[in-house]
């Protein structure tokens, strides 16, 4: 006997159970399988044809223990069809009335349950948690006095705080960039990217503080531009013989630096990081003068 638990056949992520079914089958393992109900095995009429067509080919049955469906004839196919295709739109509406009941949770500030504990609240997700709630306050006056979010990371990790879902336990600045622009923690409810309306849990930042703080992040001077090419980067090498890339540095400097993943960790001395503009200052007079 073959299981998928906690597999949904209408997620499109089937299990390790169905692909030995399929496997089975295409390899004329045996004359035929049993299903308990249709629609735990396939709610996607494509599934569906890829299996009748298996069973065409080899001439196994596929039946369910209920005696609705046989793939062996044509009467049962049928049958199949019509019972995935019902299966399909219950799946449909169910979704819709899952979206609407969550825009409706979202609109009237309830928060979502069924969720990991964001970070910043209790168990509860509503009220503020002692030490974590303080450390995003200060984060976000850290960012409005003119602070990183590096900084804010070595503090947060300096202080034991470990991101709530993260496997590593270590902080990026992503992930501390992910924290401080919820919405949540300024006590705002979002759906689907869109804030709605006011939650019924306890704000960990005034809303001001977290606008001003939030137009600081999103600011387009502090990203670099995509596709940019700098002087050296991918051509200059490190000591450990990988290239240097060019990137910014926490504190807005442009420099190049040995890239990490092609970074050969064997090297016993330093790797390069260098700030980039005497380096590319040199290297221009080196050019000029050579050409001259």
């Amino acid at each position: 006997m073959l299981r998928d638990n906690d597999v949904r056949a209408s997620s499109g992520n089937k299990g390790a159970g169905y692909a030995e079914v399929l496997r089975i089958l295409a390899g004329r393992q045996t004359d035929y399988v049993v299903m308990p109900v249709v629609d735990r095995f396939f709610r996607n009429l494509r599934d569906l044809e890829d299996v009748i067509d298996i069973c065409l080919e080899t001439g196994a049955a596929l039946v369910a223990a209920s005696g609705e469906i046989d793939l062996s004839h044509d009467q049962g196919r049928l049958v199949a069809r019509l019972l995935t295709s019902v299966a399909k739109a219950e799946t449909e509406r169910k979704g819709a009335r899952h979206r609407e009941a969550n825009e409706q949770a979202a609109r009237a500030g309830k928060r979502r349950t069924g969720t990991p504990r964001p970070f910043g609240y209790a168990d509860d997700h509503l009220t503020r948690h002692p030490v974590e709630a303080p450390a995003v306050e200060q984060g976000c006056k850290a960012l409005l006095g003119g602070g990183t979010l590096s900084g804010v990371m070595r503090e947060w990790a300096g202080a034991g705080l470990v991101p709530p879902q993260s496997k590593t336990g270590r902080w990026t600045r992503t992930s501390i960039r992910t924290i401080l622009l919820n919405p949540r923690i300024a006590g705002l409810s979002v759906y689907r990217g869109e804030i709605v309306g006011t939650g019924q849990w306890e704000p960990l930042v005034a809303e001001e503080t977290w606008r001003a703080m939030r137009a600081i992040l999103e600011d387009p001077a502090r990203k670099p531009p995509r596709g940019v090419r700098t002087l050296l980067g991918g051509l200059a090498l490190c000591p450990c013989g990988n290239v240097v890339t060019g990137m910014p540095s926490h504190t807005g400097h442009h420099i190049y630096r040995c890239a990490p993943p092609g970074r050969n960790t064997a090297h016993k001395g330093g790797h390069v990081a260098r700030q980039a503009a005497p380096v590319e200052a040199f290297i221009e007079r080196t050019v000029i003068a050579r050409l001259s």
